[in-house]
């Protein structure tokens, strides 16, 4: 950093940076410093990101982004967790937020669906809605039409860390006959990873036979659909049985979304949100 660099060395006092010292490179795991303002943030390419430069304890997934900050922030040699490098950014490194896909088809029960996406979107989630049509218009079971995030063709879910059913007529038949949602479910069942149905939707999960031997709820006129396809039912709001939640119906809908954000991110967070929209467990 030249003359400036070494000038600042010497001096005791914590001092404002060279303006030819505006833009440095830091690595950090901690947001919290009071001294960096930050100005302006873009993202990159991930095969820009230096992963050299990525500490050897850090444990979790991370993104990077390009944080440019003002000029007249205090000497960063002054102190002992930033590391000047020789480029001219901040690199933050901060966790992945998980990852969920709803299925949404003509008929589903308004409020299960968009509960949950409501909610766990409020816990910082990233959930997507998904339409098993060729487009992003729906019609819920009440006449409420909406438009999805996307539709199931264009839709990569490598990245997925639950996928979530609502209830509702008649748009479970329509998710039980759509195949390639069907193989989806079926491959993640396989794999132990976490999906969950609420109301008519568990007999989904049933009909494939994902229940059998496992404890399990659904709206009251399915109970028997599952109990025959080998689950243990139970009248409990929310079941949780390994990688698989299910639930009884709109009147659950607020517990089933708290449990969803409870696997997904953590109790506290779940009890934040409730918390958050008045709601008491």
């Amino acid at each position: 950093f030249g003359k400036s660099a070494k000038k600042m060395k010497k001096n005791a006092k914590l001092a404002p940076l060279q303006t030819s010292l505006r833009h440095v490179a830091i690595l950090f795991h901690n947001a919290d410093f009071p001294n960096l303002r930050v100005t302006k943030t873009r993202q990159i390419h991930p095969r820009r990101q230096m992963a050299s430069r990525v500490p050897a304890q850090c444990p979790y997934p991370i993104q990077t982004n390009i944080v440019t900050i003002h000029k007249k922030c205090y000497n960063p040699f002054q102190k002992n967790k930033i590391k000047i490098l020789k480029n001219t950014t901040i690199r933050r490194h901060k966790k992945m937020s998980k990852k969920a896909y709803i299925f949404l088809a003509d008929g589903f029960e308004d409020i299960e669906g968009l509960t949950v996406v409501d909610l766990l979107r409020r816990a910082g989630i990233d959930i997507k809605t998904i339409s098993i049509k060729e487009t992003t218009r729906i019609q819920t079971s009440h006449g409420i039409t909406m438009l999805t995030d996307a539709i199931f063709a264009e839709t990569d879910f490598a990245d997925a860390d639950m996928l979530v059913l609502p209830g509702g007529m008649p748009g479970t038949k329509y998710l039980a006959g759509y195949k390639p949602l069907i193989d989806l479910l079926t491959d993640f069942n396989n794999k132990g990873k976490k999906i969950a149905a609420i109301c008519a939707a568990p007999s989904v999960f049933s009909g494939l036979g994902f229940l059998k031997g496992r404890k399990a709820t659904s709206y009251p006129s399915f109970m028997e659909v599952l109990s025959k396809d080998g689950a243990v039912t139970s009248e409990d709001s929310v079941v949780v049985d390994g990688n698989i939640t299910t639930s009884r119906g709109l009147g659950t809908a607020v517990d089933f979304a708290l449990s969803l954000i409870s696997q997904l991110e953590n109790e506290e967070k779940a009890k934040e949100i409730a918390e958050s929209v008045v709601y008491t467990r």
